[in-house]
Order: structure tokens, then sequence, then C-alpha cells
């Protein structure tokens, strides 16, 4: 599989904004003791560079996707999209999407985050964790470019401290190994 070459960058809310946001968020989810963690763009950005993102998103407890919704409704958000395993809201130019954690797997990742403070406090998902979350997106939906791209800077700026084993592993279950080859081979 080719590499992708720079996405064109979006339109970028205020960083403050995003960071209101996320301290609203989290302390309404913290106050209905919902285990969660953050994932995506701004996980990235804690990951490994600090990356453009105009929303948030999070792994949330399988079994607290109604509580969650209800949560961000009582914010003032408005449902766009809600099944098992996602949901996703928008108030104004403000959007959140959870993922929720219902197999064994994902909910792994979501025991083994660890807090960041950005502020506030949030836990964030592993380095490989979000590798292999990204590379779920992109096989879910190959016009995801973006998703390519954070995937090659996520190894590449931890590639000292990756568990290479376990990301072949995420790999293999996604049957992209030779991606996985060419990324290693680009970065030696």
């Amino acid at each position: 599989m080719p590499l992708p070459h720079n996405d064109p960058m979006p339109e970028v809310r205020d960083t403050n904004t995003l960071l209101e946001q996320l301290r609203e968020i989290v302390k309404v989810l913290n106050a209905g003791k919902i285990r969660f963690a953050l994932i995506g763009g701004m996980a990235v950005s804690v990951r490994a560079r600090p990356r453009a993102t105009q929303d948030l998103d999070f792994l949330a407890e399988g079994r607290c996707a109604q509580q969650v919704s209800g949560l961000l409704r009582s914010l003032g958000y408005t449902v766009l999209d809600e099944r098992k395993d996602l949901a996703s809201f928008v108030r104004g130019d403000q959007r959140v999407d959870f993922l929720f954690a219902n197999h064994p797997r994902s909910t792994k990742f979501l025991e083994a985050a660890d807090p960041v403070m950005l502020p506030p406090e949030v836990p964030v998902v592993s380095t490989e964790a979000l590798v292999a979350l990204k590379l779920q997106a992109y096989t879910d939906d190959p016009r995801r470019l973006r998703d390519l791209s954070d995937i090659m800077d996520l190894i590449r700026y931890n590639r000292c401290d990756l568990d290479m084993a376990q990301l072949r592993s995420y790999f293999a279950l996604f049957d992209q190994e030779t991606f996985f080859d060419e990324i290693l081979s680009r970065l030696t």
C-alpha cells in the first residue's frame, strides 16, 4: 500500500476553545464515574507531535453508552449518530465522538490508559492502542489518509519505546503487515 502524502490542513478551531470543550466533557464524565480515555487527533498530539484537530475523540466503557449520551445531551449536544460501538455529537461548531469499549481488546486499551495533564488531567490510551485504533479506522474507510499519517507519526516519534511485537499483531489483525514493514523500512 502506498504511503499517503500530506493532506491539506482542515480549518482548525481555536485551541483554547477545544481545551474548554475538553474540560467540560471530562468534568461530566468524571462526575458520572465513567471510565474513558482520549483518542484521536488530540491524543496524537500528546503521543507524537502537535497536530491540528477540529474535534474531540474518546474511548469509553461500552456499558455506559446511554449514560454518555445523556450527559452530552445535558450539555446541549445533539446526536449525529448513535450505534452500539460509537456515537457522535455536535453543539454549534463543536463535535465530539465516542467509541465504546465493548470488546476485550478495546477494554484493555481503556484500562491501560494513563493520565496526562493537558490541563485538565485526562487519561490517554497508549501509543500502541492509538495506532491500533487509527489502523481500524483506516481499514474501515481507506479514504481516511489522516489516520495513515497519524500512524506513521506515532511510530516515528515513539519507535524506541514501542512494543513492536504488539504493533505487528495489530497490523496482522487487519491484514496490513506489509504496510507495517514499509513504515519500519522508511524509518531506518
